[in-house]
């Protein structure tokens, strides 16, 4: 843990955020840069995909929309914060290469990825953070894509309410 950090494995990025955004991150800021380091050092910097993070870290080398959403979202939420406490925020322009990779995505139904239905509400949650943050970054793409993103988690989910996951 030479970075401070554990190694997430699939679907842990969530822990990022959570661990992140605690009380005692807060506390111990030097806990809490770790983690901004950590999020950023593995987003995907070169092409095919820059602006994607993949499923545990950037050798793993596939993109998955919810590892973009969420480290995306964490992004937005840490700068927001004191850079005492979270060091160097990412660069909109990285966050703007998110969003084209997400807007990318997005097929017919309004859904992302087929492999991934669960992790609807983090997509969603990231481009509407987006969307307070810096609503002018492809505005009209943003607002379609969350239109047609609400749409399809409203024809997915069941009668009761509930959804899948």
């Amino acid at each position: 843990m030479e970075d401070g950090l554990h190694i997430f494995d699939q679907g842990d990025d969530e822990d990022v955020e959570g661990v992140g955004m605690s009380e005692t991150a807060m506390n111990e800021g030097m806990q809490g840069r770790n983690f901004v380091e950590y999020v950023q050092r593995n987003s995907v910097d070169e092409s095919p995909r820059p602006g994607s993070w993949t499923f545990s870290d950037k050798d793993h080398g596939w993109q998955v929309s919810d590892s973009i959403a969420e480290s995306m979202k964490c992004c937005l939420l840490f700068s927001m914060m004191p850079s005492q406490f979270v060091g160097e925020k990412m660069e909109p322009e990285n966050l703007y290469d998110s969003v084209n990779v997400l807007l990318s995505l997005q097929s017919k139904n309004g859904g992302l990825s087929a492999w991934e239905p669960a992790g609807a509400r983090l997509w969603l949650e990231a481009l509407v953070l987006l969307k307070k943050l810096y609503p002018e970054n492809r505005k009209k793409e943003s607002e379609t894509f969350i239109i047609n993103a609400v749409q399809f988690l409203e024809h997915i989910q069941k009668p009761d309410g509930s959804g899948y996951g």
